[in-house]
């Protein structure tokens, strides 16, 4: 039961990860057309709609999903399936009039807004994106409902299909109006409607979903006689689990926003003109951190598919159950994440370059930089981890502590380094970095306390970081000396692929040479058993 429990969640997390990946994908080659389309004064009002939106989603939606997850884990794993069947009804109902309050408030006070910002042409893109809320917030509650039952095809597939719309939608609007002879707000607005289209058509696609979802009918099947709560105690846990996850992403953006006003003035305070500090800024957000940002959410989604089987544990009382997911859980994480930190520090030049072959001076203050945030970027995996394995078992108040003394060390670090001239904007993802130990030193403390002694022992948070970090290593050694030799005989676009090609097949010769990945590990894969099969006859796999 428990390696069913386990190769379920494997497969689930192999899939989200697959799929965000794929939407990673679109996402980077959507900026492209777009970007190109625009033209600067319309995507100015672009991002300035983006704003207020990621804001607003901020206040109203989010942990949303995290919470229905939870409680629809919960009453599943204890066999509450009427309480499963009135929780997903209410919370729809709810979260559907909390998504229309975000709507009209991004929608009437869409001049407001504008103004605010200084940007009053930008009014017309925030009002073609103020639906997104609403129809976001419906499809949060039908994802929560199929990760809680551990179903994470239908979010995939939903992600996926916003995806793709968003591409075809939004090029094709803004395309049509150019040609047009729109001015450039009226543009602006028909590439954000691309946006709202596409989360209107993933809203439906996840509805259509569970209209035809054998779980709707299973749930109404094993509800009968049973007696769920009422609706107010419902309510209320879900905004128990939900306000603090909210609070966290308030305090993400804050700092955010506070980093970004504490960067400029630090920058400026050692004698660089303001269009300076607004170009190494770009350098740090716009190439560097773009970077930081792709592995970590990537893995993320493994965080998805663990905590319905976590939370369901937690709930039953499987504390040695919990112990082991949460062990294999980091593994996992480690095995993904040190890699790619190792890959980014090695390769920062290369694969900036590779990235970014038209925008060579830019870049140079950028490289420095990513270097810095590759390091970052293992530490913020396993934060991010810890920070959903405290979701899972209830205690959501956690890790917003340990957000919000991360968030102080990180404006703390970057006003002291910043201001500094011979460190300059490098002082940043230094911050980042001290953010980061920060948080996952604290949420460590926390989750070792909370799972306590199982067995006569306590759960081994850094066991699995050995093998992989020496695996990494020689990938790293390998990927470095690589490039700069295929770069004598190739150009360096080529090299660098090649090299990349190159370290992940090391990677993997020196994980299995070490044992650092078992034949169980394997088995929780889709198609695992088979290549378990085949590499044990090599004497490369051990049990």
């Amino acid at each position: 039961m428990e390696e069913k429990s386990a190769r379920k969640v494997a497969s689930g997390a192999l899939l989200l990860v697959s799929a965000n990946f794929f939407v990673k994908l679109i996402g980077f080659v959507y900026k492209i057309p777009i970007g190109n389309i625009l033209g600067n004064a319309a995507l100015g009002y672009f991002s300035t709609a983006f704003e207020i939106y990621t804001l607003l989603l901020t206040i109203f939606i989010s942990g949303g999903s995290i919470a229905v997850s939870k409680m629809i884990s919960d009453s599943a794993a204890l066999g509450r399936w009427a309480n499963v069947r009135r929780t997903f009804r209410v919370l729809l109902v709810q979260f559907s009039i909390v998504g229309a309050a975000g709507t009209a408030v991004m929608y009437f006070g869409a001049g407001t807004w504008a103004d605010f910002l200084g940007n009053s042409k930008a009014t017309l893109s925030i009002v073609a994106l103020s639906p997104a809320i609403f129809f976001l917030a419906v499809s949060c509650i039908f994802r929560g409902f199929f990760q809680g039952l551990g179903d994470m095809r239908q979010s995939s597939l939903s992600e996926v299909v916003e995806a793709l719309f968003k591409l075809i939608i939004g090029v094709c609007l803004t395309l049509w109006l150019r040609s047009l002879g729109k001015g450039d707000d009226v543009v602006s607005a028909g590439a954000i409607a691309g946006s709202s289209l596409s989360v209107l058509v993933s809203a439906l696609v996840v509805i259509a979903a569970y209209l035809l979802s054998s779980h709707r009918r299973r749930v109404a099947a094993l509800s009968a006689g049973d007696r769920p709560d009422r609706i107010f105690p419902i309510v209320g846990r879900f905004w128990r689990l939900a306000i603090p996850i909210a609070l966290s992403s308030v305090v993400v953006n804050l700092t955010s926003f506070l980093d970004l006003f504490l960067i400029f003035d630090r920058l400026v305070s050692t004698g660089m003109t303001e269009d300076a500090a607004n170009r190494v800024y770009g350098a740090y957000k716009g190439y560097a951190q773009s970077l930081f940002n792709l592995a970590p959410s990537i893995i993320s989604s493994i965080n998805v598919s663990i905590l319905p089987a976590l939370s369901a544990h937690f709930v039953t009382g499987r504390r040695r159950e919990a112990k082991r997911l949460v062990e294999r859980s980091l593994k996992v994480v480690n095995l993904l994440a040190l890699p790619s930190a190792v890959g980014l520090l090695v390769l920062a030049g290369p694969i900036s370059r590779l990235l970014y072959p038209y925008r060579l001076d830019e870049i140079v203050v950028a490289i420095p930089i990513l270097k810095i945030l590759a390091v970052a970027s293992y530490w913020t995996c396993l934060s991010t981890l810890a920070t959903s394995l405290l979701q899972a078992s209830g205690k959501t108040h956690l890790p917003l502590i340990s957000l919000i003394c991360g968030g102080a060390v990180k404006l703390g670090v970057n006003y002291i380094l910043v201001g500094i001239p011979a460190v300059g904007i490098n002082g940043a993802p230094i911050g980042t970095l001290a953010c980061y130990l920060v948080m996952t030193a604290m949420n460590t403390v926390f989750l070792s306390r909370m799972m306590g002694t199982v067995n006569g022992r306590r759960v081994r948070l850094f066991r699995w970081c050995v093998r992989p970090a020496f695996a990494s290593a020689v990938m790293g050694a390998a990927a470095y000396f690589s490039q700069r030799w295929l770069a004598l005989v190739l150009r360096e676009r080529w090299a660098t692929i090649l090299a990349i090609l190159l370290a992940v097949v090391i990677y993997a010769l020196t994980l299995l040479l070490v044992r650092g990945v078992r034949k169980r590990d394997l088995e929780l894969i889709p198609g695992g058993r088979r290549l378990a099969a085949l590499l044990m006859k090599t004497k490369l796999l051990g049990e």
